[in-house]
């Protein structure tokens, strides 16, 4: 039952993409997802990054997967995804 929050940001203008996010639970279902949050530090050619808040409600393994839907401003993608443990939802 732990709440935390998650974000992924682009850390340069060479490697900035389009950039969504999801998370797998225990049972290997989604538990959360996010797209399209806030402003990117190094924004893609289009879109912005995401940032979910979400209860962990099973205990076990979660799988963060990060993805690109595309808009790339070079070959390889770069980013920097945060976590923060204890985050209150709904602030």
């Amino acid at each position: 039952g732990d709440m935390f929050l998650l974000s992924v940001d682009t850390i340069a203008a060479d490697s900035a993409f389009d950039p969504w996010v999801y998370v797998n639970g225990p049972d290997s279902c989604f538990t959360a997802t996010a797209d399209d949050s806030f402003d990117c530090t190094f924004p893609p050619t289009d879109y912005q990054c995401p940032s979910v808040a979400y209860e962990a409600g099973a205990a076990g393994t979660h799988q963060v997967v990060v993805q690109s839907y595309g808009s790339c401003t070079g070959e390889s993608a770069a980013y920097e995804l945060n976590a923060a443990l204890g985050v209150v939802a709904g602030g």
